[in-house]
């Protein structure tokens, strides 16, 4: 008998890309599938489109939560779910007819519990890049290597997980970026872990996407945080290393430009990791380099800095 693979799409406002979304899901090659669409209040017609495709599918199953973010949504929608793979798809992003056959047939073959495969990217300009998350082929990724990958990628929605790797975890349902502060303990509770350089995914970049709200700085920093404590406790010859060290700096120095940094715990911190780490990272700018310099002379003057009109804009990671 053939696997239940359970998909899961958090829903948010979401009605100008969803109906993409939910064509490229029920249009998926391999068939059993079970969609489960959880709406986190949304106040747009996002609803009304899920029970549209829930007429037509009756794979389709809906959700609602009150409050929360993603990560509450998530959490209902693994309780819920029947099957025994998952996979994650956000509602603006769309995927390939093979998403689940080709992600389910490797995942059999190799006896894996995490299977993580490429994805495309699609700019403001429709322009498309594949994305390739190992230099490798098709084959097994030490856990090392896939946990150091997530200082780069760490995404949900390019993997197909084996439901009970979930046992016993949940993402934080308090704050945004709950993937960052959970994809690695399922990495770590993995046995094996496979790569597929197939880009099954479709992830559509979008200026007023999370990634790009400003406001939400502490839940990045904290989350960025959690993953770094863990490598440095769990792999501390990866975390000694200069790629680790060079986006722990990138990250501390992103959170310590673009937040309000009325946090003064992590504002803290945030001006420990740049002093301790000697490293200018070489993708910084102008701009960010002065003011990395000036933060491990003076803060005060950094501060002070920052502050100056449109100075903060020029600033980049």
């Amino acid at each position: 008998m053939e696997e239940l693979i359970s998909i899961i799409v958090p829903i948010y406002n979401s009605e100008e890309y969803l109906r993409t979304c939910l064509n490229s899901l029920i249009n998926q090659k391999y068939s059993n599938i079970e969609i489960l669409l959880v709406d986190n209040g949304s106040t747009d017609r996002s609803m009304d489109i899920c029970r549209e495709y829930q007429h037509q599918d009756k794979r389709i199953k809906i959700y609602q939560k009150t409050n929360g973010y993603q990560g509450a949504a998530r959490n209902l929608g693994i309780l819920k779910s029947n099957g025994e793979y998952i996979m994650f798809v956000d509602s603006d992003d769309y995927v390939s007819s093979d998403f689940c056959a080709c992600a389910l047939k490797i995942t059999n073959n190799r006896k894996s519990d995490i299977t993580i495969f490429d994805y495309s990217l699609i700019n403001k300009n429709k322009k498309t890049s594949i994305k390739h998350i190992f230099d490798t082929r098709t084959g097994d990724v030490s856990k090392e290597v896939a946990i150091k990958s997530l200082i780069h990628e760490s995404f949900l929605w390019n993997k197909i997980f084996k439901k009970d790797l979930f046992n016993g975890i949940t993402f934080p349902e308090n704050r945004k970026f709950e993937d960052v502060s959970t994809i690695y303990k399922l990495m770590y509770r993995a046995e094996k872990i496979t790569y597929e350089p197939k880009p099954l995914y479709f992830y559509v970049e979008r200026l007023n996407s999370t990634v790009h709200d400003y406001r939400i700085m502490d839940d990045v920093f904290i989350s960025s945080l959690g993953l770094y404590s863990f490598i440095a406790m769990k792999y501390p010859s990866i975390y000694k290393s200069q790629d680790v060290q060079v986006t722990l700096t990138e990250v501390a120095l992103f959170y310590f430009s673009k937040s309000t940094r009325k946090n003064i715990e992590l504002t803290t911190k945030a001006i420990e990791i740049l002093q301790k780490n000697t490293l200018v990272p070489p993708s910084l700018g102008y701009q960010s380099k002065i003011l990395l310099f000036l933060i491990r002379k003076n803060v005060r003057v950094a501060t002070a800095l920052l502050n100056i009109k449109n100075y903060k804009k020029l600033t980049n990671r």
